[in-house]
């Protein structure tokens, strides 16, 4: 049986505008409640207390209902939170500490760290917000790395209601000393306006498709030997809760070089934020995974395809600040990115190999660390980012959302959310010459953690946020496909055009396109997307012109109508979608082709001549198909291996 006390720090301080919310026992007054929580107070700290309740003097002793809940100030003599427990075979300070749940007492913060970081300084043990050091101010004498069977010691629960956290002492070449931004997290609660899909069978995509995509690669990678590797993306966001555990375990996590599981973790669990966007990171890593469903089958791999690489930048600070855009003058816990944030994201990335990361954020400022690493064919790096909610039609002149308006460059990209019935929800931003492509963020199934019970749980929610790890995800499988053998910018084309196109969202996101991640994985095998069934299918195509089937360097020629003729040769295209738009009567196709003279993806609205139709080879079916333009939405050639056209002797 434990028991719960309180540790008396001495400090006389009342910080105002801050407070602790705490529930009534039966028949309790309030002023003995504040004795219960607080201890004995000064005269003025009750004159706080009724500025901030509202609640006169005389009535601080009448009773009040059991389980009601008041937010009174912070006791002006610090209060650390303990319990009292018994010292038990295998016990280790660092097995307690992770027992703990992660919000306990009401909402007190979580540690900061279980133990200094090397280098750093840190003192006023008992208020401290590192685990060891308040264990040991609570415990003199006692070694926390040897506890003794059958001690009794005092197990700190949380750091100190006014602690400051570490992560504002570290000197600024840690790398972890916050600044104030108004960066956010890209989240949109679930009831926010949003239509949601018909039947959830096949959403945010069809793991079937899927899995028939990897099916024909592996048939195709086996006959020339080709190898898949782990895919690793960086998530710089909030955190991530259970690292090495359940659906993200070390199968997925890449472990730590030095085996200290124990400070990675410690490293990258989220700091206490009174909502839910503490879960904001790791909701967003179980999309890089494919959601719950595909994660928790990478989880169970060998080598699974997509690792997930925590960077915590978010921290917490109460502070007094002014917004920009409304002057409004706010003060209290603010949600910061530490300084160098960026820097750290991109040194792990280097580090560890990452060539893909995800930010599910947006800012009003610019980000130099993302500017300085060069955007274009040379840089090393596909950054997938949000949109971000709110703000409607982004742009360099007005409405500038970072990192979205960077999604004009080769190795950027910005995803834009899609409802249940395809459209551009109204909360998600959009402008098609910075958004080039977008994914499901409506009722979008992610894992979620409650500290308090330390499980996880499924829910669905809205947001941008999940829309870009939805992209993240199939940029990996990509990647991981293709052997790590694509620049970042060609990873970004191939999702490009096995996007599915829909004029109706065309002024929102460039051409209307629609992640599509059973299409986009399929880089060794030719897909098609029939309009009836049997649907979306890989194999092999063969493009016919009135009968006879023609080669790699045949030429295609389209009527493009003011924009002139287009002649391309076949192993120049990319996509070919037969109906896009309908000007005059008349309906235009869309086709991306590769372009000779820059290597680069180009697209034009053309008329696809009637007299072409496709021989195709269903590989998994092991049927051969005959289809004309009308019969078919869609047609994706493979990515691997590459033509190569005859060179002359």
């Amino acid at each position: 049986m434990t028991q719960v006390g309180t540790y008396k720090i001495p400090d006389d301080g009342i910080v105002e505008g801050s407070v602790l919310k705490v529930s009534a026992n039966p028949e309790e007054t309030l002023r003995e409640l504040v004795d219960r929580v607080c201890g004995p107070e000064p005269e003025r700290y009750f004159e706080a207390l009724s500025e901030s309740t509202g609640i006169p003097d005389p009535s601080f002793d009448e009773p009040m209902v059991g389980g009601e809940e008041i937010a009174i100030p912070l006791c002006s003599l610090d209060t650390v939170w303990y319990e009292t427990t018994l010292v038990r075979s295998g016990d280790t300070l660092w097995s307690i500490f992770k027992s703990q749940p992660d919000v306990l007492l009401g909402g007190l913060p979580r540690w900061q760290f279980f133990e200094v970081p090397p280098g750093s300084v840190e003192g006023d043990a008992v208020n401290s917000g590192v685990f060891v050091e308040a264990f040991k101010a609570l415990n003199p004498g006692k070694n926390p790395t040897a506890l003794a069977i059958g001690d009794r010691i005092l197990v700190p629960l949380a750091p100190a209601s006014g602690t400051v956290h570490l992560a504002q002492k570290l000197a600024p070449q840690f790398g972890i000393t916050p600044q104030l931004s108004l960066t956010d997290f890209e989240l949109q609660s679930e009831d926010a306006d949003c239509v949601r899909p018909a039947s959830y069978e096949n959403y945010p995509y069809s793991v079937q498709g899927l899995l028939d995509a990897l099916q024909v690669n592996r048939i195709v990678m086996d006959e020339g030997r080709a190898k898949r590797i782990q895919t690793r993306v960086i998530i710089a966001d909030s955190g991530l809760y259970q690292v090495g555990k359940s659906i993200f375990s070390w199968a997925v996590v890449p472990y730590p070089r030095d085996g200290n599981e124990r400070k990675f973790a410690n490293r990258v669990q989220p700091v206490y934020w009174p909502d839910e966007k503490m879960s904001h990171g790791t909701q967003v890593a179980s999309l890089v995974l494919g959601g719950p469903t595909f994660g928790r089958f990478q989880a169970l791999m060998k080598s699974s395809p997509v690792m997930v690489v925590p960077v915590r930048i978010y921290d917490v600070k109460e502070s007094e600040f002014i917004n920009p855009q409304t002057n409004e003058r706010k003060s209290g816990l603010q949600r910061i990115v530490q300084q160098n944030a960026f820097d750290t994201v991109l040194k792990a990335a280097k580090d560890l190999d990452a060539r893909i990361v995800n930010l599910s954020i947006k800012t009003a400022s610019t980000i130099p660390e993302m500017e300085q690493d060069g955007f274009g064919e040379q840089s090393d790096i596909l950054f997938v980012v949000a949109a971000g909610n709110g703000d409607g039609k982004i742009g360099r002149e007005t409405t500038v959302t970072y990192p979205a308006v960077y999604g004009d460059h080769l190795n950027v990209l910005a995803v834009a959310a899609l409802d249940g019935e395809g459209d551009v929800p109204v909360f998600s931003n959009w402008n098609s010459e910075f958004v080039h492509i977008a994914a499901p963020g409506c009722s979008v199934p992610v894992l979620s953690f409650e500290p308090a019970t330390t499980r996880f749980f499924e829910g669905r929610w809205h947001g941008t946020s999940l829309s870009a790890p939805l992209v993240s995800f199939a940029a990996a499988l990509v990647d991981s496909e293709a052997g790590g053998n694509l620049r970042p910018w060609q990873i970004k084309e191939r999702l490009v055009v096995a996007s599915d196109l829909d004029e109706k969202r065309a002024d929102r996101v460039l051409d209307g396109r629609a992640l599509d991640i059973p299409k986009a994985s399929a880089i060794w095998v030719d897909a098609v997307e029939t309009t009836k069934a049997p649907g979306l299918i890989f194999g092999a195509a063969t493009i016919i012109k009135s009968g006879a089937p023609l080669k790699m360097e045949s030429v295609l020629r389209f009527d493009c109508g003011e924009a002139g003729d287009l002649a391309i040769r076949v192993h120049q295209l990319r996509k070919l979608t037969p109906r896009f738009r309908n000007v005059n009567g008349k309906t235009f196709g869309k086709i991306y082709y590769q372009k000779v003279a820059t290597g680069r993806l180009e697209g034009a609205a053309c008329m696809v001549p009637d007299n072409l139709s496709v021989q195709f080879n269903d590989l998994l079916g092991g049927s051969s198909l005959t289809l004309s333009m009308t019969e078919i939405a869609d047609i994706v050639p493979r990515m691997l291996p590459r033509y190569e056209p005859d060179q002359p002797n």
